[in-house]
């Protein structure tokens, strides 16, 4: 079983190191993370795809209990475990990682490109990079503080959580 606590650890040191860079620097990686946290997650909705609350939600009574949890979580583990021996090795890890970076970056490759054309031309580049920016301009001035990205890379952590 995943020791919890120090997944949130890592995830916060991780956190921490990130809002050590320099403003510029912490601002464009906030920028890529959103892109690819928040894709899966407006092909859901765009899509009528299932999010994962109703995945795991297996009786649709809008609850999720331990054991509704638990099925969600030993299927994913079934999927990862591509030789099915109960374990889960480095490289079928890795595996996984890999196909779900690629999964998120066609999600988020398809919502960029507006014209469908399969190139992200400069206007589509220009208009994802201004919508990036005003959802972590909290404050609308225009310009990200340290606390705005601090609070955007806290909100990007907890949803991977």
């Amino acid at each position: 079983m995943r020791d919890v606590t120090a997944d949130r650890e890592v995830a916060d040191r991780r956190q921490q190191a990130l809002l050590s860079l320099t403003p510029r620097l912490a601002v464009a990686l906030v920028f890529a993370a959103g892109a690819l946290v928040l894709a899966p997650v407006a092909k859901a909705q765009t899509a009528g795809e299932r999010t994962l609350f109703e995945r795991a939600d297996a009786n649709g009574d809008g609850r999720v209990t331990a054991a509704e949890a638990r099925a969600l979580r030993d299927a994913r583990v079934a999927r990862i475990d591509t030789n099915g021996d109960g374990l889960i090795s480095r490289a079928e890890a890795e595996a996984a990682a890999q196909a779900r970076a690629a999964h998120r970056a066609r999600i988020d490759f398809a919502r960029r490109d507006l014209d469908g054309d399969g190139f992200l031309d400069a206007a589509e580049r220009e208009a994802g990079a201004a919508r990036r920016f005003t959802r972590l301009d909290i404050d609308g001035d225009g310009a990200v503080t340290r606390s705005e990205a601090r609070e955007a890379l806290g909100a990007i952590a907890r949803a991977r959580r």
